[in-house]
Formats: structure tokens, C-alpha cells, sequence
């Protein structure tokens, strides 16, 4: 696979091609990198691709080990990225949509409680923090405000309207 994302492998699993994308996935998983997002995160996409993958192809123990892997690794995350780091493209917001991802594909609405909760409480303080006039919640990133889908507040207000606490 020459991609340098689990674009693919997330291709795959959408198209049913669940050996195939377990094939695939697997390498990223021991790949270290600072984005931590479903498709631009190599391990922490990874880690929560695996999940799916695998919870598809009943390997229960995969499942079970990778899923503990993504949450400790989100819990990382959220106390070593820059405070500024919330968006969705890299940051806290997109760690929050892997964890998602994979409740959804588990089958789990629980999943990942404690480490969604501790990555919200950041995007709250973050977003207060920056608050200006009518807007109680405001993020940075690389200094500016952003209100769109990738680095802003849109993408962010987006990512909190689908958890189910």
C-alpha cells in the first residue's frame, strides 16, 4: 500500500472488504504519529479501524486489545497535545470522532466514557477560554479563529452533537 493514511483500509472496510483491510491495517498500528484522527491519524486511525475490521470478522480478542490500546493512547493524546489542539483535522475533536467510530461499530455506546469525557472537559476550556461577544465558545488554531469544518468551531460543535453521554 503506498498510502501514508488508512484512507484505504478505511475504503475497504466500507466496501466489505474486511481481509483485505485487515491486511492493510495492521502495519499503521505500530506507526508512531502526532495527528490523531480516524483518516489522517496513522495510529490512532488505525487502532480504531482495527476495531471495526475486526469486530466484522468476530476476532473478539483483536477487538478487545486494540480498544484498550486506541483509549490509552487517547488519553495520552489529550494531555500532550497543545492546548490549542482541538479541531477535527489533528486534534481533540477527531480523537473524540475515533472513539466514535468505533462505539458505532461495536456496538457499544459506552465505550471510551471516561477518556470522551476528559477530551470534552479540554475542548470545553479551550473553546471558553477563546470566547468573544455572542459567541460563549470560540477555538484557535495556529493563533486564528476558525469557524469551519476542519480546524474550527463547526467542525468541533459537530463532533459533540453526536455523542450520546
Amino acid at each position: 500500500m503506498t498510502s501514508t493514511r488508512p484512507c484505504l483500509v478505511f475504503l475497504l472496510y466500507r466496501l466489505g472488504e474486511f481481509e483485505e483491510a485487515s491486511c492493510h491495517v495492521l502495519p499503521y498500528i505500530s506507526q508512531s504519529d502526532s495527528r490523531v484522527t480516524l483518516l489522517e491519524g496513522r495510529q490512532v486511525g488505525a487502532l480504531a479501524l482495527s476495531c471495526a475490521i475486526h469486530c466484522k470478522l468476530k476476532n473478539n480478542q483483536v477487538v478487545r486489545t486494540h480498544s484498550h490500546l486506541l483509549l490509552n493512547l487517547c488519553r495520552t493524546v489529550n494531555q500532550h497535545l497543545p492546548e490549542e489542539e482541538c479541531e477535527i483535522m489533528y486534534g481533540r475533536a477527531g480523537c473524540l470522532q475515533t472513539i466514535l467510530f468505533v462505539r458505532t461499530d461495536i456496538g457499544d455506546e459506552k465505550y471510551g466514557s471516561e477518556p470522551v469525557f476528559l477530551l470534552l472537559e479540554a475542548i470545553l476550556i479551550q473553546g471558553m477560554k477563546n470566547k468573544r461577544g455572542s459567541f460563549p465558545l470560540l477555538w484557535k488554531w495556529n493563533g486564528k479563529t476558525y469557524f469551519g469544518s476542519a480546524h474550527g468551531a463547526s467542525g468541533i460543535l459537530q463532533t459533540r452533537a453526536r455523542l450520546q453521554l
